[in-house]
């Protein structure tokens, strides 16, 4: 049986556990950043990052100006130090929020730098992993605890460190009730969620295993990619802001 794929769909399948552990460290850390936010409460806020976290800067940019009250802005960190000029103005004061899921994203690390060097920035980072360059450059950093991967593709780290953009612009705008609301799922609600997960699987399991055993067979192919895309519905559905900021037509 092929195995191709098994560590991203282990990391999609994980996806809420990541978005409640991220929560709950921006809840733990939620007098922290209030106070970093409330120091630059004037500041130009930058959000930047490579490829898919760039992506997702545009994102949490737009809802950091809407939560927070704040201008803010999406930017590719090349262009932070390739043309800075652009998106920071010279009597403008900076506060950048690095967001990579590594941590070690050399052009981030090289924006952050430069911000640090040549506006005086405080920066601020959001990623997936403990002790890493872009932390040891930041003056305050959020860690989506269960947000690393094995997989080259982002899944679960991309849609945790979305989710944990989302609190910080809810901390920074005052509104810690705001995360506390994402975090909240009731225990029944929760139980009837994995219950029908685990039922969903089981079924993705069996078809897998008679896939094993006629690869070609096409009915047996469309039900599977039917029951891919329920399991993905489902967990969607366990969060509100979650689902609005991640689901696609094209899946």
């Amino acid at each position: 049986m092929k195995t191709n794929g098994v560590h991203t769909l282990q990391e999609i399948r994980t996806q809420p556990d990541a978005w409640a552990a991220v929560l709950d460290a921006a809840r733990e850390g939620a007098q922290s950043w209030g106070t970093f936010f409330a120091q630059r409460a004037g500041d130009q806020t930058l959000f930047f990052g490579c490829g898919s976290t760039y992506y997702l800067s545009l994102t949490a940019a737009s809802v950091f100006q809407t939560l927070a009250g704040r201008a803010a802005r999406g930017v590719p960190a090349a262009e932070l130090f390739l043309f800075p000029e652009t998106w920071v103005p010279g009597d403008c004061a900076v506060c950048g929020i690095a967001v990579s899921r590594s941590g070690t994203t050399t052009e981030t690390i090289r924006a952050a730098d430069h911000l640090t060097e040549t506006y005086d920035a405080q920066i601020a980072v959001v990623t997936c992993y403990n002790d890493t360059p872009l932390g040891e450059r930041s003056s305050i950093t959020l860690v989506s605890p269960k947000g690393y991967e094995e997989s080259v593709a982002q899944t679960r780290s991309f849609s945790s460190m979305l989710v944990g953009s989302i609190a910080l612009a809810a901390l920074a705008g005052g509104q810690v009730e705001y995360v506390d609301k994402l975090a909240a799922l009731p225990d029944e609600t929760r139980q009837e969620v994995m219950a029908n997960l685990e039922t969903i699987r089981k079924a993705i399991d069996e078809i897998n295993r008679a896939l094993a055993e006629q690869p070609d067979n096409v009915l047996l192919q469309e039900l599977l990619r039917d029951s891919y895309r329920e399991e993905l519905d489902l967990m969607i559905k366990v969060d509100g802001v979650a689902s609005a900021a991640m689901r696609r037509g094209d899946i």
